[in-house]
């Protein structure tokens, strides 16, 4: 199981980086790797969306299901099916408020990747090949996200 952390400071209302967080039909617009966000199932506390997105430049699609805990402004994943490359995937958001006003917003990866990848991506064809393509893209994309969320909550607070 391989894992990534990745934070950024935000200065802006803990409750405003969450709502970003938890309005994927926004994220389209909002984080440019994402292509298209389609919800297959929403009720309260969870949901089940399909996600579009460039994945090192490539298009991906798999289905993440969430579950949304207000409380504590969090937000646990898991993709089922998960991306070509992987076994599996899971993850969190957070959202951590600060006495001095702002938020640290985490977004965190676990994930495995698949026994034989053969075929599967142009270029991977070992396991190790294909745990290097994920953490390039998790490392790339998360960064994008988390600096568009960063940007869009600190310029509407």
């Amino acid at each position: 199981m391989k894992a990534t952390i990745h934070s950024i400071l935000c200065h802006a209302p803990t409750n405003a980086v969450y709502g970003i967080i938890t309005n994927c039909a926004r994220w389209p617009d909002i984080f440019e790797p994402c292509l298209n966000v389609e919800f297959l199932e929403k009720k309260d506390g969870y949901e089940v969306i399909r996600v579009t997105a460039e994945v090192n430049k490539v298009e991906m699609q798999w289905v993440s299901h969430r579950v949304l805990n207000e409380e504590i402004y969090g937000i646990d994943f898991e993709t089922n099916p998960p991306l070509p490359l992987l076994k599996s995937m899971q993850g969190r958001w957070r959202v951590v408020p600060l006495e001095e006003g702002g938020c640290l917003l985490f977004l965190e990866h676990n994930f495995q990747v698949k026994d034989d990848v053969t075929g599967l991506v142009d270029g991977v064809t070992t396991p190790d090949e294909a745990v290097d393509f994920m953490m390039q893209a998790i490392h790339r994309n998360t960064i994008k996200e988390l600096n568009s969320i960063k940007k869009l909550a600190e310029e509407n607070n």
